[in-house]
């Protein structure tokens, strides 16, 4: 893993933020034959998997006046998902699958200094997400026409207030709610699975 992260202040009442990640996830585990058939023939392997994900942020926080400061971002991520090249996609695996992953993310924050003690903030940010064409399944199986919901494309809108309160030095109480909304639109192949969340 390695971060690399930027802080700048452009202007007297603007501070800009950026950086980047990479994270990489070798899965060292032996393939193995997890099944036979009577006549010797493999049905399946066991599946270790390995996954390296690159992440970039960029946000920016304006200070207005009466107290208020706006933050707008943007955050967005690739994963490489890989399987062992022993594996036969079209027999041995029984969800559809996806070798890439992108998710973009964007932020709009709106703080407000209420009082000496007393901080509030409200936020919107909406999220998609989407990916290469999903690999063969084994079409023997129902779940070929399943989207599984952690890589299936995604549209997140998510709207959260929150509360920082400080009543003395060495005590302070945080109140934040979020809620989102989900919609998984069907690639008209993978009719079954999710589509609201």
């Amino acid at each position: 893993e390695a971060l690399l992260g930027l802080t700048a202040r452009p202007m007297e009442n603007l501070s800009v933020l950026a950086s980047l990640r990479y994270w990489d996830k070798q899965d060292e585990t032996p393939v193995r034959v997890d099944a036979q058939s009577s006549s010797g023939s493999t049905l399946y392997h066991n599946n270790p998997f390995s996954e390296t994900v690159y992440t970039g942020k960029l946000e920016g926080t304006y200070r207005l006046q009466g107290g208020f400061n706006i933050t707008a971002g943007v955050d967005y991520a690739h994963e490489d998902r890989e399987i062992s090249s022993l594996i036969v996609p079209t027999t041995e695996l029984f969800v559809p699958y996806r070798k890439e992953l992108d998710q973009t993310t964007f932020r709009l924050d709106l703080r407000r200094t209420l009082s000496e003690q007393l901080n509030g903030s409200i936020g919107y940010s909406y999220s998609t997400r989407d990916g290469s064409n999903y690999i063969p399944v084994n079409t023997s199986v129902d779940s070929a026409t399943i989207t599984p919901f952690y890589i299936a494309d995604r549209d997140r809108d998510t709207w959260k207030v929150g509360l920082d309160w400080t009543p003395m030095d060495r005590m302070g109480l945080q109140f934040n709610y979020s809620y989102s909304q989900d919609e998984y639109p069907t690639d008209g192949v993978r009719i079954d699975g999710i589509r609201k969340g």
